[in-house]
């Protein structure tokens, strides 16, 4: 049966900045349509619950108001979960935690596990993000405000066509941080960053694309840019990159540093650590 009209109800009865806990069913909770939630709630289940979405669309939204950051939706966790099938749309928001979550199992051809619009100070913590394997494992766009500060700690992205896609479609995304991130073994891409983002760092991160046998990616980090299009302020430190074909690609990009880094191609035929593109700078 759906879960998601109980869910929702009792989120919405437990009214704005309130902590809710839902207890560990038999075996799962089922929801079809999304459940949204409210400013300052605290959204939390019981460690190992599993959540089956079946909305086809996101399993939780977290939406604020037209006119960003201003009607920006604040201080909102998600703890303990185990989502199989979609994941949680964000949008308008500032001040959000995802916290203990995996995120898993999910075909549909426009699937985006996490998708993130317009946003301030939005934290992953422990979280794994896991075969999306026709669209992206989290996608961050910039549509109406200046957004930044996503910071992603001990986050593992892997088994997704596109790993992590940053991109800035009506505006800018200044500032992305990867603490310990894994990303690996994509069907495509590991990480793609397009137009309009600035000071993105890696520190001590585990990126590998393909295993030589199962999966079809070949490229860790795309960041090759059209003419018209800019990014900048991008940092590697203490990184291991390991069986890519790719490792970096890059063009119109400007100042983008390494410092103590591994590359290993592991005998992939014609494999590239960096290939520069003549816009680079």
């Amino acid at each position: 049966m759906d879960d998601a009209p109980f869910i929702q109800s009792i989120v919405a009865a437990a009214g704005m900045n309130q902590e809710v806990y839902f207890p560990k069913p038999q075996v799962a909770y089922r929801i079809q349509t999304p459940v949204t939630l409210r400013q300052g709630q605290i959204l939390e289940f019981a460690k190992y619950t599993k959540i089956y979405d079946y909305t086809n669309d996101y399993c939780f939204k977290i939406i604020g108001g037209t006119g960003f950051a201003v009607d920006a939706k604040t201080h909102v966790t998600i703890k303990n979960a185990e989502i199989i099938g979609s994941a949680t749309a964000l949008g308008d928001i500032n001040l959000v935690n995802l916290e203990n979550l995996k995120i898993t199992s999910y075909f549909n051809v426009s699937a985006k596990a996490i998708y993130i619009e317009d946003f301030f100070q939005i934290n992953l913590k422990t979280a794994q993000v896991n075969a999306t394997v026709n669209e992206h494992g989290v996608y961050v766009n910039a549509v109406i405000g200046n957004s930044g500060q996503l910071n992603l700690y001990n986050t593992i992205v892997q088994r997704n066509r596109i790993g992590i896609e940053l991109i800035g479609l009506g505006n800018i995304i200044d500032g992305v941080n990867m603490y310990g991130e894994a990303i690996g073994n994509d069907y495509g891409t590991g990480m793609k960053r397009g137009k309009n983002v600035y000071n993105v760092m890696f520190i001590g991160s585990h990126i590998k694309n393909h295993d030589i046998v199962t999966y079809s990616g070949d490229t860790a980090i795309d960041m090759v840019l059209s003419d018209d299009t800019v990014a900048e302020g991008i940092t590697f430190f203490n990184c291991l990159f390991e069986n890519n074909k790719y490792t970096i690609k890059s063009n119109n990009t400007k100042r983008v540093s390494l410092i103590g880094c591994q590359f290993s191609g592991n005998n992939i035929s014609g494999a590239v650590a960096i290939l520069q593109g003549a816009g680079d700078a």
